[in-house]
């Protein structure tokens, strides 16, 4: 009987106890005193105080759970408190260069399509930052963006829609791409 009661009472303090831990976490949490920001893929303690003009030790002092990642890494999706006066600069995302996709054959590899299509490896592959492996193979079925560079349209009438002439080009056989790259201007 008295275990019983002992285990009813403190059942109840340690649900007191965490509805009092909840209600100081959720206060702290909508007291940010500045404004909520969201971890973006990309984000980093440096790259974030540069985009909100302050200092990487005030974002972490504002945000103490986050600075005290073992790594001290940024998740992406979780939210930040910015301090009051910060102003996030909204990042300059200039255009891609226009690419169109391809599918990896079998024998296919990063040098393959490089020269296949005429394309740096290097620009290959940052243009496909998903399908790079440590060990540099590709698997047939990936989907590759080959990225369009002057040299695949010079030689063609390209008006205003690259991606459909490139692609085009390509469809039309992949020696003749590389002829039409490689031949002297006529």
């Amino acid at each position: 009987m008295i275990r019983d009661t002992l285990r009813i009472l403190l059942t109840a303090l340690l649900v007191v106890i965490l509805l009092l831990l909840a209600g100081q976490n959720s206060a702290a949490q909508s007291t940010c005193g500045g404004q909520w920001y969201r971890i973006q893929q990309g984000d980093s303690w440096s790259k974030l105080a540069q985009r909100t003009g302050l200092s990487v030790a005030a974002l972490k002092a504002a945000n103490p759970a986050a600075a005290s990642h073992p790594q001290g890494w940024l998740i992406v999706g979780q939210t930040l408190c910015l301090p009051e006066g910060a102003t996030v600069t909204p990042t300059a995302q200039a255009p891609g260069p226009a690419a169109f996709p391809v599918t990896v054959r079998r024998g296919d590899s990063w040098a393959v399509l490089a020269g296949r299509y005429g394309v740096n490896m290097a620009a290959l592959q940052a243009a496909n930052p998903q399908a790079v492996r440590a060990s540099q193979v590709l698997r047939p079925g990936d989907r590759i963006l080959i990225p369009i560079t002057p040299a695949m349209t010079e030689r063609f009438d390209c008006g205003r829609d690259l991606p459909t002439t490139a692609r085009g080009a390509a469809r039309d056989g992949e020696s003749g791409l590389r002829r039409s790259i490689r031949a002297p201007p006529v």
